[in-house]
C-alpha cells in the first residue's frame, strides 16, 4: 500500500492519489480532467484547498474526517469523511450527482451554499445529517440514510425534490421556498417539520410510513 510520509506535489491529466494513512497533497490536474484523493487516515489539502474540475469528476476521501477548506467544483463530486464525518465549509457545486458518505460520523454544513444539478446521496449510519444553509439550491432529488436516533435537516432556497429518505428515530427537518416533493418513500420515526413557504407540499407515496 502506499505510504507517503512527506507533502506531496502532483500536475498531470487525470490525477488520481491514494495513500493507506495520511495524505497532505496539492494536486493540480489539467482542465476538465478528474482528480481523485483517498487518504486512510487524514487528507490535507495544501495550497488553499479549492478545485474546479469542470466537466470531470472530483472525489476525496479522507479516513478521519473530511473538513473543506475551499469551494470544491466538478461534475459528479463524491466526499467521504470515515468516521470523522464530513464539515462543509464552503461553497460546493456539482454540476452533476452529489455524494456525501461518513461510517456513523455527522455530515454538517457550518457555511457556504450547495448547488446541485443531479441527484444527491446522503449517509452517515448512526449520525445526523444538516444541510441547512438558505442558499442551498437541490436541482435533483435528495436521499438520506441515516440510523438510530439521529436527526435530519434539509433546506433549499428554491424548490425541495426529496429521493428515499430511511431514518430511525430522529427529528426530520425540510424546509423550502418552493414546491416539495418526493421521488421515492420517506421513513422517518422521529417528529417531521415540514416548511414550504408559498410552495405546495406533495408527499402521497403509498410506501410514506411517518411513525
Amino acid at each position: 500500500a502506499n505510504d507517503f510520509l512527506g507533502p506531496v506535489s502532483v500536475g498531470g491529466a487525470a490525477i488520481a492519489v491514494r495513500d493507506a494513512t495520511d495524505l497532505s497533497v496539492a494536486a493540480t490536474p489539467a482542465l476538465n480532467r478528474s482528480l481523485s484523493l483517498i487518504a486512510g487516515g487524514t487528507l490535507t489539502l495544501l495550497g488553499g484547498g479549492s478545485i474546479d474540475t469542470g466537466s470531470a469528476d472530483l472525489t476525496l476521501a479522507s479516513g478521519t474526517g473530511l473538513s473543506t477548506g475551499g469551494t470544491l467544483a466538478g461534475t459528479n463530486l463524491s466526499l467521504a469523511g470515515g468516521s470523522g464525518g464530513i464539515t462543509l465549509n464552503n461553497d460546493l457545486l456539482a454540476r452533476g450527482n452529489l455524494t456525501l458518505q461518513s461510517s456513523n460520523a455527522p455530515i454538517l454544513q457550518s457555511g457556504g451554499n450547495l448547488a446541485v444539478a443531479g441527484s444527491s446521496t446522503v449517509t452517515a449510519g448512526a449520525a445526523p445529517v444538516s444541510l441547512a444553509s438558505a442558499g442551498n439550491d437541490f436541482t435533483g432529488p435528495v436521499s438520506v440514510t441515516v440510523s438510530g436516533a439521529n436527526s435530519v435537516s434539509l433546506r433549499d432556497a428554491n424548490a425541495l425534490p426529496l429521493g428515499t429518505l430511511t431514518m430511525g428515530g430522529g427529528a426530520l427537518s425540510l424546509v423550502a421556498a418552493g414546491d416539495l416533493t418526493q421521488t421515492g418513500p420517506i421513513s422517518a420515526a422521529g417528529t417531521t417539520t415540514i416548511a414550504a413557504g408559498a410552495g405546495d407540499v406533495t408527499l402521497n407515496i403509498a410506501a410514506n410510513d411517518f411513525l
